[in-house]
């Protein structure tokens, strides 16, 4: 891990993500390199009961430094998750992005170059036909808070 402060720390809770959670930590890793980013991944291990913490702890070999793993007993949530990875960060920022490998790390950490210039950014879906009404429906609530 270079010594110098890292700009990004990508917080990547995982609850039973055995089968996308490779995926996901890899498009991260190449979001970094095509961005030009000094970033590390925290997955937060969810209480998986599924092999989770085997394909993650195999990737941590592969990563020198720049991936972690922190593992939950049981499910303590995704703001739980989110509140454990930034306490262990060694970013400057930190982002959430989901180990279900939903969402394209590019479309997110393109934003970080603006964290000189604002305070927080919240970034939103552009195709909401993917998502289901209900979740649309909150998504309209949060950006509402925010």
């Amino acid at each position: 891990m270079d010594r110098e402060r890292l700009q990004i720390s990508v917080i990547m809770p995982a609850l039973n993500e055995e089968k996308a959670v490779t995926a996901a930590v890899e498009s991260a890793f190449m979001a970094f390199d095509k961005l030009s980013l000094r970033g590390e991944v925290i997955v937060i291990n969810d209480g998986s009961s599924d092999s989770t913490h085997g394909v993650v702890s195999a990737l941590v070999k592969d990563h020198s430094g720049n991936l972690r793993l922190v593992d939950h007993d049981r499910p303590m949530g995704v703001g739980r998750s989110f509140m454990d990875g930034a306490a262990v960060s060694n970013a400057e920022s930190v982002v959430y992005i989901p180990a279900d490998n939903e969402n394209d790390p590019i479309e997110i950490l393109r934003y970080v170059k603006l964290i000189d210039e604002v305070d927080i950014i919240v970034p939103f879906v552009v195709n909401k036909q993917v998502r289901a009404v209900s979740r649309n429906i909150i998504s309209t609530v949060f950006r509402a808070i925010i």
